[in-house]
């Protein structure tokens, strides 16, 4: 329970930050990240943690030199399915990491909202990610029916975690 009230206390004071000010600061999203590799790092994810250290390292690589980086990402991908005790879920993991990176990269999202999701999906698996998608989808609609052009993420983020965590109480 006290685990559940801080997840959503933190999330509470990164929704409050992207909605005064339109961004989060690091302080807030970097050390949870960090702090949900290193669990599964301890938890034997090794492959899993490897898996998002090279996305951070993608990210600064020139497109034109990233044949072996992206090599290196795909035998990770593949050492985490062979030596993971739960291939699917690591599959799943990696998969969903490579989305949220992408959506960052390509700027359908913002740094702090992929940071919180990574971190959340590595602590929580990805199945938290279907309540923060259907929340978007509820915010998204309000912000078309509002006209108003963009309505920060995080909202959704939160809500979508409450309900995720509300209807797990048991997970920690």
């Amino acid at each position: 329970m006290i685990f559940w009230v801080s997840i959503c206390l933190w999330l509470a004071a990164c929704t409050l930050y992207d909605l005064k000010w339109r961004e989060v600061p690091s302080a807030l999203t970097l050390p949870p990240l960090y702090g949900a590799m290193v669990w599964n790092a301890i938890n034997g994810n090794i492959a899993v943690v490897l898996f998002v250290l090279l996305l951070f390292i993608l990210a600064d690589v020139p497109i034109r030199t990233r044949g072996f980086a992206n090599g290196l990402q795909a035998v990770v991908f593949c050492l985490g399915l062979a030596t993971s005790p739960e291939p699917v879920l690591a599959a799943v993991t990696m998969l969903t990491m490579v989305v949220v990176w992408a959506l960052w990269k390509l700027e359908k999202m913002g740094g702090a909202d992929a940071q919180v999701l990574l971190a959340l999906a590595l602590v929580f698996s990805p199945a938290i990610l279907l309540p923060i998608t259907l929340a978007g989808g509820v915010q998204g609609l309000v912000s078309l029916l509002t006209k108003k052009k963009t309505i920060p993420y995080m909202v959704s983020i939160l809500a979508g975690a409450s309900v995720f965590l509300l209807a797990h109480p048991s997970i920690f």
